[in-house]
């Protein structure tokens, strides 16, 4: 979903903080309940970047959400 997210301005403070070209965070059970925000800092991406780092990111979810499955049917 393009638009605002409960958690934007934490987003923001860690793109700011770590200099990244985009930040995507995710908040279980937090003070504004559960919810994920993603910014991508468009002055540093080149024409068409900004697509590309979406995909980046989705992959990084996708890879994230298969070894927090493989590690939850690790513990007893």
């Amino acid at each position: 979903m393009i638009g605002p997210g409960k958690y934007d301005d934490e987003t923001e403070e860690a793109l700011v903080k770590t200099k990244g070209a985009a930040v995507c965070l995710l908040v279980v059970e937090g003070t504004l309940g559960s919810g994920f925000s993603t910014t991508i800092d468009t002055s540093r991406v080149m024409p068409g970047g900004a697509k590309k780092l979406m995909l980046m990111i989705a992959d990084s979810l996708e890879a994230v959400a298969r070894q927090t499955r493989e590690d939850a049917e690790k513990i007893p």
